[in-house]
C-alpha cells in the first residue's frame, strides 16, 4: 500500500474570470479540509494554482502533453508561458515520455523532470476486446482511433491513404472517434474520392474489439504526450504505423 488515503480535489480548466475565482476558492477549501501530506497536480490549472492556494504544501506536478504545441494556438499563452516557466523551474515534474521532458527543460525552464511511462492493463484490454459490436467490419481493414481534432492530423492520414489506394491498397480505413473537426474531415474524404472507403464510426467507449480485428493501427498525430493507443494496440498484438 503506497498511500493510506487518496482524495480527488476539485480542479478544472476554462471558464470566465468569476468561474475561475470560484474554482480557486473551492480548491483552497478542499486542500485545507483534506490536509494532505502530498498533492499530485494534474493539468495546467492544478499545476499553477496549487502553489498559490497552498504554497507550504508538498506538491508534485504532472505534465501529459507537449506544452509548446498545446499552447501554440492558445489565446492566454502569452501569460501562461511565463507562469509555467516560473512554476516548473521550482518544482519536481513527472512526464510520460522523454520528448515531453525535453520540451519542459528546453522551453519552460524545468530543472527537475522525471520520466514515468504510462502503462496499460493488458488482461483487461484483452477481455474487453472479446466483445462483438454490431458495426464491427467483417472484411480486413485499417484502423485509426482518436479525436477528430487538429492534433491527430487526419488530413495527412487521408492523403496518405488515398495515395496508398492508388498503389493498390484495398483495405478500407475505419476511424473510431469523434471531435470538433469531424465535418471538415468527412468533407475531405469526399473530395479525395474516398466515400465508402473511409468509415467514420464515431466515439466508442470500448475501442478494443475494433483494434483486435484490424490488420494494423495507424496514428498520424502531429504531437502526442505518450500515444497510449499504440501501447493498447500492441497489447493486442496489432502492428502499428505512426
Amino acid at each position: 500500500q503506497i498511500f493510506d488515503n487518496i482524495q480527488i480535489l476539485p480542479g478544472g480548466n476554462g471558464g470566465g474570470v468569476v468561474e475561475g475565482l470560484m474554482r480557486i476558492a473551492r480548491l483552497r477549501r478542499a486542500i485545507k479540509r483534506a490536509d494532505p501530506d502530498q498533492i499530485v497536480c494534474v493539468g495546467t490549472f492544478a499545476d499553477l494554482m496549487v502553489s498559490l492556494v497552498a504554497p507550504n504544501r508538498k506538491s508534485l506536478l504532472t505534465v501529459h502533453g507537449n506544452y509548446t504545441m498545446l499552447l501554440g494556438e492558445s489565446k492566454p499563452a502569452w501569460i501562461l508561458r511565463p507562469m509555467l516557466r516560473w512554476r516548473f523551474a521550482r518544482s519536481l515534474v513527472v512526464a510520460p515520455a522523454q520528448g515531453v521532458a525535453d520540451d519542459l527543460i528546453k522551453n519552460f525552464s524545468a530543472t527537475n523532470v522525471r520520466v514515468i511511462h504510462h502503462g496499460v492493463d493488458g488482461e483487461e484490454i484483452t477481455r474487453l476486446a472479446d466483445a462483438t459490436p454490431r458495426d464491427l467490419p467483417a472484411e480486413p481493414y485499417i484502423l485509426a482511433v482518436g479525436r477528430l481534432a487538429k492534433q491527430k492530423d487526419y488530413p495527412t492520414l487521408l492523403g496518405a491513404y488515398a495515395k496508398a489506394r492508388e498503389k493498390g491498397l484495398t483495405f478500407p480505413l475505419v476511424i473510431v472517434g469523434d471531435g470538433p473537426e469531424r465535418t471538415e474531415i468527412e468533407s475531405l474524404a469526399k473530395q479525395l474520392g474516398l466515400t465508402g472507403q473511409v468509415r467514420f464510426l464515431g466515439h466508442r467507449d470500448n475501442p478494443y474489439p475494433y483494434m483486435k480485428q484490424a490488420r494494423f493501427l495507424v496514428l498520424s498525430s502531429l504531437w502526442e504526450g505518450f500515444g497510449l493507443v499504440l501501447i493498447e494496440a500492441m497489447a493486442l498484438g496489432i502492428p502499428c504505423v505512426s
